[in-house]
C-alpha cells in the first residue's frame, strides 16, 4: 500500500490520509523551497497541487532546486515539476501556471486553495499572498532562506500576518550575492510541509516564528504579536490586491485599422448612468451612445467597448478610458 508507512503514524492514521487527499494546495515558487514541499507533497498524497512560477531553469539552480537535471535547464520551472510529480504519483491531480504572482491573477491562482505555502523570494509576491489569504481568511505558510539559515512562521486566520513583523515589500539578501546552503532549504521546506500537515488535519501547529541556522544546529523560537495599526490584518487595508488602472482595460486597433477600441478586462464594468449623468451625451440608443470627452467623440456598447474614430494618441486614449469606467 503506498501510504502504509504514513498511515500507520498516529499523527496521519486513515483518516488524516483520507482527508490529506481532499485538499489543495497552492506553491508560489519552484525553486529550492517550492521543489522539496512539491516532491515531498506529492509523495505523501495531496490531493492537488497548483504550482506557480515563471521562471526558468537555470544551470546553477541545480545545486539546490532537487526536482530539476541537466537536461532541464532553459525550460520552465513549473512544466519540468508537474512533469516529473506526475511520475512520482499519479494519483495527484497537478496544475501549473507559468505566471507571476501579482495582483491581476491572484484570484485566479489562490481562490481554490485550502493552504498557500509561500515558496518564492519575491517579497512583493509575498505580499500579494498575504493580503489575499488575510482578507479570504485562508492559511498561509511563510518561508524564507539565505546562506545557511531559513524561516518559517504560519499566517493563520485572525492571528498576526507577515505586514506585523515587516514594514513593506523591500528589498533581502539574495543567494546570488549571500549564497545559500542546499541543507538549509532542504531543511526549512521539509518543516514547511509538516505544518502543512498540521494545519490540513487541524493538528496544533507551531504559533511562533521558527528560525534554523543548519551549519550551527541551531532553532530558535520567536512570538510575533499582531501589531496595532497593521495596514492588512488590522485596517484591511489590501494594497497589494489592487489592480493599476491600465490594466483594467486593453487597448487594440480597430480591425478597419482607422481608429482604436478599448475593451474592459475581467470584472470591470461599464456603467450608463454614470456616463448619462457625467459627459456630454450626442447621441443615445438602446445598445450604444456616443459622448462626448475631452474633444473627442466615442461610441460606447452597453456591454463596456470604447470606439476611437479620432485620436491615435495612445495616452489620450488610455485617460479617456479610465474617465469613462471610472477609475481612479
Amino acid at each position: 500500500m503506498r501510504y502504509s508507512r504514513q498511515i500507520v503514524l498516529k499523527e496521519i492514521g486513515k483518516n488524516g490520509q483520507k482527508a490529506l487527499a481532499k485538499k489543495t494546495i497552492v506553491i508560489i515558487g519552484l525553486g529550492a523551497l517550492g521543489t522539496v514541499s512539491a516532491e515531498l507533497l506529492t509523495r505523501a498524497g495531496i490531493g492537488k497541487l497548483i504550482l506557480v512560477d515563471n521562471d526558468i531553469i537555470a544551470l546553477d539552480n541545480l545545486q539546490r532546486q532537487v526536482l530539476y537535471d541537466e537536461e532541464d535547464v532553459g525550460k520552465p520551472k513549473v512544466l519540468q515539476a508537474e512533469n516529473k510529480l506526475k511520475k512520482i504519483n499519479s494519483n495527484v491531480k497537478i496544475e501549473s501556471y507559468t505566471r507571476k504572482l501579482n495582483a491581476n491573477y491572484a484570484e485566479m491562482l489562490l481562490r481554490d486553495a485550502d493552504l498557500v505555502l509561500d515558496c518564492t523570494d519575491n517579497f512583493e509576491a509575498r505580499f500579494v499572498i498575504n493580503d489575499y489569504c488575510v482578507k479570504n481568511k485562508k492559511p498561509w505558510i511563510y518561508t524564507a532562506a539565505i546562506k545557511t539559515k531559513g524561516t518559517l512562521m504560519n499566517i493563520i486566520p485572525g492571528g498576526p500576518c507577515i505586514g506585523c513583523f515587516v514594514k513593506d515589500s523591500e528589498c533581502e539578501e539574495n543567494c546570488e550575492t549571500e549564497g545559500i546552503l542546499s541543507s538549509a532549504t532542504v531543511t526549512i521546506a521539509s518543516m514547511q510541509v509538516v505544518e502543512a500537515l498540521k494545519i490540513l488535519l487541524n493538528k496544533d501547529y507551531e504559533t511562533k516564528m521558527v528560525r534554523v541556522d543548519i551549519w550551527d544546529l541551531t532553532l530558535d523560537k520567536i512570538k510575533v504579536n499582531k501589531k496595532k495599526g497593521c495596514e492588512c490584518c488590522d485596517k484591511h487595508n489590501f494594497k497589494y490586491l489592487e489592480i493599476p488602472a491600465e490594466d483594467k482595460f486593453i487597448i487594440k486597433k480597430c480591425k478597419t485599422r482607422v481608429g482604436y477600441n478599448v475593451k474592459p478586462k475581467g470584472s470591470l464594468r461599464i456603467n450608463m448612468n454614470f456616463i448619462k449623468n457625467n459627459f456630454e451625451v450626442l447621441e443615445d440608443a438602446k445598445i450604444a451612445i456616443v459622448i462626448k470627452v475631452d474633444g473627442e467623440e466615442l461610441v460606447i456598447q452597453s456591454l463596456g467597448t470604447i470606439y476611437f474614430k479620432g485620436t491615435k494618441d495612445i495616452n489620450k486614449i488610455s485617460n479617456i478610458a479610465k474617465k469613462v469606467y471610472n477609475l481612479k
